[in-house]
């Protein structure tokens, strides 16, 4: 047992302890909801008993929103394997790159104490029977070289270390006050490279992915300036980390990406994320917590492109690029007064004919490319966003205010 430093979080070592996998909870099902297609419904009913039968202290889980309860023990169906040894209990793993990042690291501070132990997680859904590579790589890029397992059965384990959770994207607070700390001690030491100004595109993702119309126009715009333009789905995580890392300068289209610079990002670095959905509460929340990062949040968006009944995270928005280009400009990110994009009057010409009726691609702007045309096709129905001042009311703080479009 090594020395434990007074100030650590809180954990419990539970003799016997079970870890509870594959339940749905009481009164639900496992089949497929259609939220992770081919992976079945969240298991709610997952987490870590005591010997005795009950809730070990930090043995509950919130994923995806939802926040799990392990069903007694007496409920459970599946007869409990045995695992000898000491292990850590990693926590939930589910469907999705950035909900990994921000509800699957939380306990990995533990691992600094007991570097040999296994680290075991829990399977959030049936269809879920392997840790993707991706999320092992980010642990060795952060130092974590503990073994790391995937528990989808019921499993007694012999001594199973329990820690509090230092950080979770759906808790409040996001961030617990000692995780920046942990952070900063295991970001991996990359050399900033001067002047490397880095755009994180969407622009390659499929066609049922959200993201921005035109955003070939921005990537080539941007690299005229000075950007490289990186697509983070066509790198190893340690190429990513490393870009991350060593940039001066980053602007990110909306998505998940934004989280793996946040664990790794440097105080001087400058950094923005252009909108294509509202900004969420848990986002902002995730950034006001961790006070190394610098994030400005840009919202031009004139219209959001959704198919019906789906969710929002595919919607495609269509921006005002002139506006874009002029709050970069302010914010430092361009030196430049030129700009690209239709005019404002001309977009919202554009989005008063579709409000009549009117076919979206039969009105478009001749400018309209085809990769956008696309996008269009699997999404009829549109809707105006929000004006930057009723966004400004809306959206919540985060580690500084959002940079709004003029």
């Amino acid at each position: 047992m090594p020395t434990i430093p007074k100030d650590l979080p809180p954990f419990d070592i539970e003799r016997q302890a079970t870890i509870v996998a594959g339940e749905p909870g009481r009164g639900r099902e496992a089949e497929d909801d259609g939220t992770a297609p081919g992976m079945g419904r969240p298991l709610m009913g997952i987490g870590v008993r005591r010997a005795d039968g009950t809730k070990a202290r930090f043995g509950t889980d919130v994923f995806l929103h939802r926040r799990s309860r392990p069903v007694p023990l007496d409920a459970v169906k599946t007869e409990a394997g045995h695992r000898p040894g000491r292990c850590i209990y990693g926590g939930v793993i589910g469907p999705g790159f950035g909900h990994l990042l921000t509800q699957s690291i939380g306990r990995l501070w533990l691992c600094d104490l007991f570097p040999e132990a296994p680290v075991l997680f829990v399977s959030s859904r049936r269809g879920l029977t392997v840790i993707p590579d991706y999320f092992v790589q980010v642990l060795r890029q952060l130092g974590i070289g503990n073994p790391v397992e995937l528990v989808c059965q019921p499993l007694r384990v012999e001594e199973l270390v329990v820690g509090e959770e230092l950080c979770n994207l759906h808790r409040r607070p996001s961030v617990m006050p000692q995780f920046p700390a942990w952070l900063r001690a295991h970001r991996p030491a990359t050399p900033a490279e001067p002047g490397l100004q880095l755009y994180v595109s969407r622009a390659r993702l499929g066609l049922a992915n959200g993201q921005f119309l035109q955003e070939a126009d921005l990537e080539a715009f941007l690299q005229s300036q000075g950007y490289r333009i990186i697509h983070p789905e066509t790198l190893s995580m340690a190429d990513q980390m490393r870009a991350y890392g060593s940039a001066e300068k980053l602007v990110f289209a909306d998505g998940s990406a934004v989280h793996l610079w946040s664990l790794i990002a440097r105080p001087e670095q400058q950094a923005a994320m252009i909108l294509r959905r509202p900004l969420d509460s848990h986002i902002a929340r995730w950034f006001q917590g961790l006070p190394d990062v610098k994030l400005d949040y840009l919202d031009t968006r004139i219209a959001d492109f959704s198919r019906r009944g789906g969710p929002s995270n595919t919607s495609v928005a269509l921006l005002d690029l002139q506006a874009l280009c002029a709050a970069l400009r302010r914010l430092g990110f361009l030196a430049t007064d030129a700009a690209i994009g239709p005019p404002r009057p001309v977009l919202e010409t554009w989005l008063a004919r579709m409000e009549r009726g009117r076919s979206p691609l039969r009105s478009a702007p001749p400018e309209l490319d085809e990769r956008s045309r696309q996008l269009i096709r699997r999404r009829p129905g549109v809707k105006s966003s929000a004006s930057p001042a009723e966004t400004a009311a809306e959206t919540p703080q985060s580690g500084d205010p959002p940079q709004l479009s003029p």
